[in-house]
């Protein structure tokens, strides 16, 4: 709960940069610039949600660190999430949309959970498994954000679309939330490999 209630709030940093800057009808770099820079604070609270919990599960994690390079995997992912769309903005071939989109999709799951594994090595068992439970729970939770885009369109008024999308981010959350919590258990509970 603690680390849901900290997404629904994490993911209200980009996507309000996102939703401001498209106001302001700013050329796609700075909303891809901006956006990035947002995610580092969604990083950032996600980080320090996951970082109260952490303990009730994996003894000896630095707090801080966990913070760090939670918030720089979250600005690189939503880096790496928004090229494609930026590039299509910026004129790119399709085919070259959808050739950085595939080259990205891997690369944005790894930057948020490949650092995290990295400080779980020593205080956990199999750290390494921290990227598949990742992978599975944004994996089913993160759709919940585009499905949210089936009900608006251009005419939408401002509050159907914040109440959509808004609706989709609190699915994700928990979605997410739930998966990364029930993994990590799994992960800590597990007996502890023999000699």
């Amino acid at each position: 709960m603690v680390v849901w209630v900290g997404e629904c709030l994490a993911f209200s940093i980009p996507a309000a940069a996102w939703g401001m800057l498209e106001v302001a009808g700013v050329p796609a770099l700075v909303i891809f610039a901006g956006v990035a820079v947002a995610g580092i604070g969604e990083g950032a609270v996600l980080g320090f949600a996951q970082s109260r919990v952490l303990p009730l599960f994996v003894r000896g994690i630095d707090a801080r660190r966990w913070v760090r390079f939670t918030a720089l995997g979250a600005g690189v992912a939503w880096a790496l999430g928004m090229l494609p769309s930026t590039l299509n903005d910026l004129g790119a071939p399709l085919a070259v949309t959808i050739a950085v989109g595939i080259v990205a999709m891997p690369l944005l799951v790894l930057a948020l959970s490949a650092p995290q594994a990295h400080l779980l090595r020593g205080h956990i068992d199999d750290a390494w498994r921290w990227v598949p439970v990742n992978v599975a729970a944004w994996g089913v939770g993160l759709p919940m954000t585009f499905l949210s885009g089936l009900f608006v369109d251009e005419d939408s008024s401002t509050a159907k679309v914040a109440i959509s999308f808004g609706a989709g981010g609190v699915a994700m959350a928990l979605i997410a939330a739930l998966g990364m919590g029930l993994g990590l258990r799994w992960m800590a509970w597990r007996p502890a490999k023999t000699a």
